[in-house]
């Protein structure tokens, strides 16, 4: 009876160490599964993090260029601003020079109509004077022949 209790105990002990050897193999087998999966997703991260970085530097280069070429429309603008002021001042500085020009012209003229003027004052204050005389001496010579 020993020997068949033994016997049993020995053959549940077998498939006891069967069994555990096979739950042995399948935790091995499960644990590298698990490792190679770990690795994988680390590696997936790390691809993900490089694509990110990757992204983020095309995406920050594309807003730089984009900000550059605002820049540049602003300088662009600014340029022209500043020509339209200058060319807006010298057709002012223009307009100015050419209208005293004109009011030269118009001095110039009245000028001449006033030396006219006054050469003709000249001529009838003489013309006055001499008629004047003339008229005194007629006057004298009347009062002459009546006295």
């Amino acid at each position: 009876k020993k020997d068949k209790t033994i016997n049993n105990l020995s053959v549940k002990l077998f498939k006891e160490k069967k069994k555990t050897e096979k739950h042995k193999l399948e935790l091995t087998d499960f644990m590298a599964r698990s490792r190679k999966r770990i690795k994988c997703l680390r590696e997936d991260k790390s691809n993900l993090y490089k694509d990110l970085l990757a992204q983020q530097k095309t995406s920050n280069d594309f807003v730089k260029g984009i900000m550059d070429h605002a820049n540049s429309v602003m300088k662009e603008a600014m340029a022209i601003e500043d020509e339209a002021k200058a060319t807006e001042a010298r057709a002012v500085d223009a307009i100015a020079e050419e209208q005293s020009k004109q009011a030269n012209a118009l001095l110039l003229e009245k000028g001449k109509s006033t030396k006219k003027v006054q050469k003709e004052r000249q001529h009838l204050s003489r013309a006055k004077a001499k008629m004047k005389e003339k008229n005194e001496g007629d006057l004298k010579s009347v009062k002459e022949e009546h006295t």
